[in-house]
């Protein structure tokens, strides 16, 4: 009886010392690896005070003045199919088809008029200041294209998707035909 119960002591003490120094191993592993990986500068912020270690970017590294330009800027899941389902893309459309018609407007109302006589500092800053409300008025909805180049402009470099920029060229350009209708029917009138 007292070899049984000396191999069942000497099997638990086995078991008890390895757990520690697998574990042991372990936490040490990863800080060599990221020691020897990357060198490690200290940096203090001023509000916490306190000490963060972020890796040193290599000299051979290139940094592109344009990185991130191309880069895709709206949602991934965007397609055909979900942008037609949501309620903001109808006022994004409304508002970008409204707030051409009125831009068109106001640059139609000055021409006839004649420029020399519109030139004055006074009218021109209400023109100006016109220009700058519609903009704030409809960026939250749209992000205030109202320009057909400047919508061609922000597909081409991924800020807007090619299905939303469409859209917004179709609705730009009828808003803008509404606008010239308008100025025109009040000339003849």
């Amino acid at each position: 009886m007292a070899t049984k119960k000396s191999k069942t002591t000497s099997k638990k003490s086995t078991k008890t010392t390895t757990k520690p120094k697998a574990a042991a191993k372990t936490v040490k592993k990863p800080e060599l690896e990221a020691s020897k990986t990357k060198p490690v500068a200290k940096t203090t912020t001023k509000t916490a005070e306190k000490i963060t270690e972020k890796p040193i970017e290599e000299k051979s590294e290139k940094k592109s003045l344009f990185k991130g330009f191309f880069a895709q800027k709206y949602e991934e899941k965007e397609s055909i199919l979900t942008v037609f389902k949501t309620p903001k893309f109808y006022g994004a459309i409304l508002g970008e088809a409204l707030g051409t018609m009125l831009i068109t407007m106001l640059i139609l109302s000055l021409w006839p008029v004649g420029l020399a006589i519109s030139q004055s500092g006074a009218n021109m800053a209400i023109y100006a200041f016109a220009v700058i409300a519609i903009i704030a008025a409809t960026y939250k909805l749209s992000g205030a294209c109202l320009n057909p180049i400047v919508t061609a402009g922000m597909m081409s470099t991924r800020r807007i998707s090619v299905i939303r920029g469409a859209t917004y060229i179709v609705a730009e350009i009828f808003g803008a035909w509404l606008g010239w209708l308008m100025v025109n029917a009040f000339y003849l009138a």
